[in-house]
């Protein structure tokens, strides 16, 4: 287990302020006036930490067939006190009922960067549901002073296409999970994580040699890009949202890469599928995330984008989102 840090750190992420006991990369320090929307506390637990679920609100179970679930049980407890959190590689969380205090346990080999990962993304992405945040499975950038989400599934190369866009010099708004704030003025993406992470294939097509970049951690081999690693940039502030790309699948034709427009029905459809952390939605939460997109869509264009299966061609692809942009 990492130490804890001897004071509170308060970092600004998906549009919240949060305090912590502990120092955790990938994410951007708060403004020291910023007061806390949530306060963490690593090496810690909640009283009612070991209480059975409550019945019936088991919110996720894993498959006991499954031999490698990312995800093994979310479920309220307590009596309604809390929810837990418990992940397959180890890691528990608990939030209050009140989403405003949140325990983490990060037994080893994980580590700091580990427990950053497991907040900043698939636990906070929940929190910010419930708070009724609209945030999606995506990676953004900023491309003239607007914000490009790619939005996909794991190894759908949203991660691998927000790097491309950083290599050219425009600015990471936040990796895996972004959250949108709709406004009278339209939708802003709020920043969140400070680097993207990726496997080393997609490394090797960004830099060359993936040695270049440093792993994630000691158990997740991922590389780190960002953050201050080599050229990149990060968003500051709260950026405007200009373009969602849905990604494909990968072609190896002359046709790719391109992108295509959708129509209002086929993204609404599509940005279904990539909110984040929806398959612990009730009705009334879907309810809500269907009402929510379907103001995004109108007020934001959303474009399906087919990359090419050569990782050669990822320069290809970025230019053609600044090109699509900028027209």
């Amino acid at each position: 287990m990492f130490p804890v840090a001897s004071a509170f750190r308060t970092y600004a992420i998906h549009g919240l302020a949060i305090r912590v006991d502990a120092e955790l990369p990938g994410a951007r320090a708060a403004r020291a006036d910023a007061s806390p929307d949530i306060v963490v506390r690593i090496g810690a637990h909640p009283a009612w930490h070991d209480a059975p679920p409550q019945p019936g609100r088991i919110l996720f179970s894993a498959d006991p067939l499954d031999c490698d679930p990312a995800v093994l049980e979310v479920a309220w407890v307590g009596g309604g006190a809390g929810l837990r959190i418990r992940y397959g590689e180890g890691a528990t969380f608990w939030v209050s009922a009140t989403l405003d205090e949140l325990w983490g346990s990060i037994p080893a080999p994980l580590d700091a960067a580990d427990a950053a990962y497991f907040l900043f993304e698939p636990v906070l992405a929940f929190v910010l549901r419930l708070r009724g945040v609209l945030a999606l499975h995506a990676s953004a950038v900023s491309i003239a002073g607007g914000a490009v989400l790619f939005c996909g599934g794991t190894g759908s190369g949203k991660s691998t296409t927000a790097a491309a866009c950083l290599a050219r010099g425009h600015a990471l708004i936040g990796d895996d999970v972004v959250a949108l704030d709709g406004r009278p003025s339209g939708w802003i993406a709020q920043p969140g994580t400070t680097a993207v992470r990726l496997w080393d294939d997609g490394a090797r097509a960004i830099v060359g040699d993936a040695d270049a970049l440093p792993v994630v951690s000691a158990s997740w081999p991922k590389r780190t890009f960002g953050g201050g690693v080599m050229w990149s940039s990060v968003a500051e502030a709260p950026v405007p949202v200009r373009l969602i790309c849905v990604m494909d699948e990968r072609e190896v034709t002359d046709r790719a890469p391109r992108l295509e427009s959708i129509d209002g029905s086929t993204a609404l459809r599509a940005l279904l599928l990539h909110t984040a952390a929806n398959y612990l939605h009730d009705a009334d939460r879907r309810a809500v995330e269907l009402r929510q997109l379907g103001l995004l869509v109108e007020r934001v264009s959303v474009v399906r984008v087919t990359p090419h299966a050569d990782a050669a061609r990822l320069a290809d692809l970025a230019a053609a989102v600044e090109s699509w942009v900028s027209g």
